[in-house]
């Protein structure tokens, strides 16, 4: 199924970077034609930034990138990733359990396993790698660009959406994305808005339709 070729007007956005972003997250970037990504932020703990959900086996899973030192206030770009569990062939691991009788695992899994086996040090560069790979597999037409500007700073850009999404509060509070099921692979009941993995392994090319069924236009 082809995405409409009708497109609404397209807007430069303000936006942070997260782990394997959930889908209200790609809600709004279809309706960018820009994204700028501020790297001048100062990290926020527990947050999307570093942790995303899944569809696991028996409930929704938590995965989290765990970091290094105190990063109170440090800024995004140089927050380091803590290897010393071996979190990464973790975070694999759980992807197998969680998908690997999903129609379309054997056609993405092994892009997002060579990111997390690459071991970036910095989280903003393994954000950076995975938020580009999903884009590429989604099919999507944005330019991605990186400012250390204030959103107040950057003229002519929309920065209501900057830490709007976010994992302490509901989807439904906000104005981006609506609940569109599809075909998930494990229990009965629908769960929305997770990681964009789950509509990429479950549904493959037919992802960016259901994300533009999902969208609800906000500019």
């Amino acid at each position: 199924m082809e995405e409409s070729k009708e497109q609404p007007d397209r807007e430069r956005v303000l936006l942070e970077l997260h782990y394997l972003p959930c889908l209200e997250y790609f809600a709004l970037l279809r309706q960018c034609s820009e994204v700028i990504l501020q790297d001048g932020e100062t990290f926020q703990k527990q947050s999307y930034r570093n942790r995303c959900y899944l569809r696991g086996p028996n409930k929704v899973q938590i995965l989290s990138v765990p970091v290094s030192g105190n990063t109170r206030r440090s800024n995004i770009k140089e927050v380091t990733i803590n290897y010393a569990e071996k979190w990464h062939l973790e975070h694999i691991q759980s992807l197998r359990s969680a998908y690997g009788k999903a129609p379309y695992f054997e056609y993405y899994f092994e892009y997002f396993e060579q990111i997390l086996l690459k071991k970036n040090k910095f989280l903003w560069d393994l954000n950076r790698d995975i938020l580009t790979l999903c884009l590429d597999l989604l099919n999507f037409d944005i330019k991605i660009s990186e400012s250390s500007d204030t959103p107040v700073d950057l003229k002519e850009v929309d920065n209501r959406y900057y830490g709007l999404i976010n994992r302490k509060t509901s989807f439904l509070d906000r104005n981006i994305y609506q609940e569109v099921g599809y075909q998930q692979l494990f229990g009965n009941n629908f769960v929305p808005n997770i990681s964009i993995i789950d509509l990429l392994f479950c549904e493959g090319p037919n992802a960016m339709s259901i994300i533009g069924q999902s969208t609800i236009r906000c500019f």
